[in-house]
């Protein structure tokens, strides 16, 4: 056995210039001992050429099975694996494949901490197809021992220098990704303190084999330090240039800070006007240290068309189209015309946003409606406009707030009701979800109160308000099985159901709620089983969303829910419950849903055997 010299020391030295990486190509070469693992090194053998080419089969031992994430990144970077199907017309070209695998994996290794790894590979000529063994003996997993930053020039004392500094721990792995963070973390910080040219001047990284340990040392050239200079735009079309500078938040002479262009970066691809966005600062600094920026952008198009259609047993069939166009004026006004025609259900709607209305993340909000309804509860005409204000408060949390008129005309158990209703609808939301048709982790909850007064028909004023809220939760690391629930709470305050307009009572039941039950049918009835509405209104669900496959899935899900006459939900009277089975179609546009759904503590004459639900996205 070859035994490494206890003195022996490698030293790897990368001077400006070289990108990172080659810094990581030298810091995988480092020179290390060779240990015999058992396997003969494979002799010239013969040169014969096959025209069909040498067949051969490949395995890798040494390796535990335990070490799976290792032993996958071998078996990937693997020429013998990848190119086992084209195999090669003659011994030698075997031989050299299996050379190139000892290169690689002695780079995959080493960057893993494996410094005194030995590689042997072993070829079987004689055997049909030729049997290839890659024998590797890990060897300790050498340490980092220190890990200093030295700066050319004067820096500020706030900058990282030691490994605490770094928030590296001693004695933890020597692992190329953990050099390449700390290199990108310095970098970053100096650009976030006016040094955007920052660059590393020299890299040196010791290996002592006899302490299977490894030192580093970084020499940071912080460069100049930068204000922002003047922003140059290009690629503007139908965007004013004038709107999307005010999205900035810097001014020309403030201090550089990359978290600043980060900001402006994401703020303008929310807006959904660009495809593209490339945000670059200039490589040197001009007169006062101002530091040119240019931004080039690629405009998205500005207009779209949807369509789309529903199904339910209790409700019928419906469909819905929408108009929209995203940059009417030139500074991302978004104009959305919709149409929805149902059997039970009619609307005309015409909602506008300004965006960045009087100040950044605060959009103006003006939305109106024509609607017409028909259920078993009431049948209503009524005109509605909603003017008001959306602001950002922080990257999940928003609130909401304005004024809003509805004129209605309900009939109800043969009697006719106007109602002329000013409200003063308030919210405020939180959304961590990652995808809004189909989320596999985050959460949404939304809290409302909203006051109206009636100024026709004898309204007395009351107040509505509600907490909702659904989580989602991956099971498995592939996100094919998603765990996600839903609650929701209402209640109206400040005066009688029968003085309440019909509309604004609170319902359960339908595709949109208690799955299984007929629409609106959850909660009071009267004496022909029609829906009365209530003053109180708690909803659950959960679901269980298996993918079985890229395009289908399935979902069992259960709903309950109830409506009381009172402000607050009695949780003493009985929930109605359903449970079914739902099936997913994964479309580019979204999941494609059709739900079944069955009445566990149906009522006897009220309601049916089971519900029928076929929509787009996810039901919550």
């Amino acid at each position: 056995m070859n035994v490494l010299s206890a003195n022996r020391r490698d030293v790897i030295r990368n001077t400006i210039g070289a990108g990172r990486l080659a810094a990581m190509a030298l810091l995988s070469i480092l020179v290390a001992g060779c240990a015999d693992i058992g396997l003969p090194a494979p002799g010239d053998g013969p040169s014969q050429e096959k025209a069909d080419g040498i067949a051969y089969d490949w395995d890798v031992v040494g390796v535990p099975e335990e070490m799976g994430d290792l032993r996958g990144r071998l078996n990937d970077s693997s020429r013998l694996k990848g190119l086992a199907e084209q195999p090669p017309l003659t011994v030698a070209g075997l031989k050299r494949r299996a050379q190139e695998d000892r290169n690689r994996f002695e780079g995959i290794l080493r960057a893993d901490g494996y410094y005194g790894a030995a590689i042997e590979t072993r070829i079987d000529e004689t055997s049909d197809p030729v049997q290839v063994v890659v024998g590797v003996a890990l060897g300790p997993q050498y340490k980092l021992s220190s890990f200093d930053i030295a700066y050319v020039g004067d820096v500020s004392e706030s900058l990282p220098k030691t490994m605490a500094d770094l928030g590296l721990k001693p004695d933890m792995p020597a692992l190329s990704d953990a050099i390449l963070k700390v290199e990108g973390d310095v970098l970053r910080t100096l650009g976030q303190q006016g040094r955007p040219l920052a660059r590393i001047d020299d890299r040196k990284f010791v290996v002592d084999h006899a302490t299977e340990t490894m030192a580093a040392v970084l020499t940071i050239d912080p460069g100049p330090p930068t204000q922002f200079g003047p922003l140059s735009v290009a690629g503007l079309e139908s965007v004013s240039e004038s709107y999307l500078r005010r999205l900035m938040s810097w001014r020309e002479g403030a201090e550089y800070d990359q978290r600043v262009i980060d900001t402006l970066n994401n703020r303008l691809y929310d807006t959904g006007l660009f495809e593209s966005v490339s945000l670059r600062h200039g490589d040197q600094v001009q007169d006062a240290g101002k530091l040119p920026v240019t931004l080039e952008v690629v405009e998205a198009k500005s207009r779209s068309v949807g369509v789309g259609v529903n199904y339910s047993t209790d409700q019928g069939a419906g469909a819905e189209a929408s108009w929209e166009h995203r940059n009417l004026l030139g500074e991302g006004e978004s104009l959305k015309l919709s149409v929805t025609a149902a059997m039970t259900r009619q609307r005309l709607a015409a909602d506008f946003l300004k965006p960045n209305y009087k100040r950044l993340d605060q959009n103006l909000l003006i939305d109106s409606e024509v609607l017409r309804q028909e259920s078993d509860a009431y049948d209503s005409q009524s005109i509605s406009l909603f003017t008001g204000f959306s602001r950002r408060l922080s990257k999940k949390w928003t609130a909401k707030g304005g004024g809003s008129f509805e004129y209605s005309v309900i009939h109800e158990n043969g009697e006719k009701d106007i109602y002329a209703l000013f409200g003063i609808p308030l919210s405020v939301s939180r959304d961590s979800r990652n995808d809004v048709l189909d989320p596999t982790e985050g959460s949404v909850l939304s809290l409302s109160l909203t006051p109206y007064l009636g100024t026709i028909e004898e309204t007395a004023p009351f107040v509505q308000t509600g907490i909702s809220g659904s989580t989602y939760a991956a099971l498995d690391s592939d996100r094919r099985i998603v765990a996600a629930g839903r609650l929701k709470v209402q209640s109206i305050a400040g005066s009688n159901t029968r003085s309440i307009p019909a509309t604004k009572r609170l319902y359960a039941g339908g595709g949109g709620s208690v799955r299984g039950y007929e629409f609106q049918k959850v909660g009071p009835l009267d004496g022909e089983n029609d829906p009365l509405g209530g003053r109180s209104l708690a909803e659950i669900g959960a679901e269980l969303r298996f993918r079985a496959t890229d395009d289908f899935g399935i979902v069992p899900f259960v709903d309950g829910g109830i409506v009381n006459d009172d402000p607050i939900p009695d949780f003493s009277t009985d929930i109605q419950w359903a449970a079914g089975l739902g099936f997913r179609y994964y479309s580019p546009v979204g999941p494609l849903r059709a739900d079944i759904a069955i009445p566990l503590n149906g009522r006897e004459g009220i309601d049916d055997d089971f519900q029928i639900y076929l929509s787009l996205g996810q039901s919550f």
